[in-house]
């Protein structure tokens, strides 16, 4: 068969879309039109949605495999083979479903930020973001505080010692049947063919085989998994012992794919696959664990990609009812979903700064207009801030505390908000006509990479 033959086949194959955790088959919304757009089929597979998806990914997988097979067995589009295409968790129940499918006719899989050796919130720069939303309230979606409660752990403690704790936690059997945050640990020794003694290795390895092409995505900017790097076969060094993580925590590196013992031994045929020029790794900058789904470099299209709305509070007005109206008025003016972001701005009148030094006082005494106080004294590593505003070119100082609530600033540092409430505050030039707003709407375009971030379920 010609390369040219290669691609328009390709180009024809029907898509299985495999959502991620907490979240649900219509996540694939935007991929689905581009695919449609193509002339070809596409199915979202409904297996453990939402709250569903919380159980233990081995019982997520056998679902997955029979929702595929009613749909192959009705629709004849899918008699010659098709796409698997996974996003997060979903990524890797799909590299699962492959290698536990006996009869799959997949020609290509494609992962999109997948944890295909498991997640582990480790010492290198990129996991901090990911390692704080767990105090923050993912971990508390994931885990109930009572099975393992991830604020009780102070800054500290995130260097290595929670780490160990969850390890431990994962050993118990009777979690890991349940939870599939916790299955994240006996899932992928199972499909990396870890297991010397199973019986079904050599069945799953053949089954691996059977693909064409792997497209494996992952971006240093994710945000939500970590490390990043195990969305494209990479992971941690190893520990011969729990205790070894705490104590070794910040000595650990990363091992990239073909230094890992998998790849080496060929355990489940990645290496092969690879040899063969079929392994295709993606590492794309500046794209937030979500932003895959939405307007990427897969998407090729143009249109609204970010709403951001500054304004000031109540915080659960915009929330309960904002939020869902421009969600709703975007979806009837277009297919896919922007990112909406609302930075929540609170006025503090009763609020002083003292500045440390008299250089730093303006002519009434007060901070200097523009000043900001952040991290580690407004909160312990949440991104709010305080900062200082002159109001209508009086003495008076005004002090805003800023804090991007249900934010989709993914990617985005405290630094940019700050920026954007700089320009806000101290301009009294229409917007449309304002240099400053300008600049930070060209910003926002170059750091988003026109992908928006969080929204409709975490994704993992």
């Amino acid at each position: 068969m010609t390369s040219a033959n290669t691609s328009n086949e390709k180009k024809r194959l029907p898509v299985f879309f495999f959502h991620g955790l907490t979240a649900s088959s219509k996540d694939g919304c935007n991929i689905k039109a581009k695919v449609l757009a193509e002339g070809r089929a596409f199915v979202a597979l409904t297996f453990a949605e939402g709250e569903d998806s919380l159980g233990g990914i081995k019982d997520q997988i056998p679902m997955a495999i029979a929702e595929i097979r009613r749909v192959v067995a009705s629709d004849v589009r899918f008699a010659d083979g098709y796409v698997f295409m996974g996003h997060s968790m979903g990524g890797l129940i799909a590299r699962a479903v492959v290698e536990e499918m006996d009869d799959h006719k997949v020609k290509t899989l494609v992962t999109l930020a997948a944890p295909h050796l498991g997640l582990f919130y480790g010492p290198q720069e990129a996991d901090v973001t990911p390692a704080k939303h767990l105090p923050a309230g993912i971990g508390e979606l994931m885990l109930s505080p009572s099975v393992f409660d991830f604020k009780a752990y102070s800054e500290k403690e995130y260097r290595g010692k929670m780490q160990q704790d969850f390890a431990r936690l994962s050993l118990d059997t009777d979690v890991q049947a349940s939870n599939a945050f916790v299955n994240l640990a006996w899932i992928p020794p199972i499909y990396l063919n870890a297991v010397p003694s199973s019986k079904d290795n050599q069945r799953r390895k053949n089954n691996f085989l059977k693909l064409k092409e792997v497209h494996a995505f992952a971006s240093p900017n994710d945000g939500v998994a970590a490390p990043w790097q195990t969305g494209v076969f990479g992971h941690y060094s190893e520990v011969s012992s729990l205790e070894e993580i705490e104590a070794s925590f910040e000595g650990l590196a990363m091992v990239d794919m073909k230094q890992t013992v998998e790849y080496k031994e060929d355990s489940y045929g990645l290496r092969t696959l690879d040899e063969r020029g079929a392994v295709f790794r993606h590492v794309v900058p500046d794209v937030p664990h979500t932003g895959w789904l939405s307007e990427t470099a897969l998407m090729d299209k143009e249109g609204i990609y970010r709403i951001v709305f500054y304004r000031d509070g109540p915080f659960q007005m915009v929330l309960n009812h904002e939020v869902t109206a421009v969600r709703e008025a975007c979806q009837a003016l277009q297919v896919d979903l922007p990112s909406i972001s609302f930075v929540i701005v609170q006025t503090r009148y009763n609020t002083r700064l003292f500045p440390a030094s008299p250089m730093d006082v303006d002519h009434s005494g007060n901070e200097k207009a523009g000043a900001v106080v952040h991290s580690g004294i407004c909160h312990p590593i949440e991104n709010d801030f305080y900062l200082m505003r002159r109001a209508d070119g009086v003495a008076a100082i005004l002090q805003e505390e800023a804090h991007t609530e249900w934010h989709q600033f993914v990617g985005c540092t405290s630094h940019f908000v700050q920026q954007l409430v700089v320009v806000s505050g101290f301009s009294d030039t229409a917007p449309e006509t304002d240099t400053g707003m300008y600049d930070v709407h060209q910003a926002m375009k170059v750091r988003s990479g026109r992908s928006p971030s969080e929204d409709a379920g975490m994704g993992i």
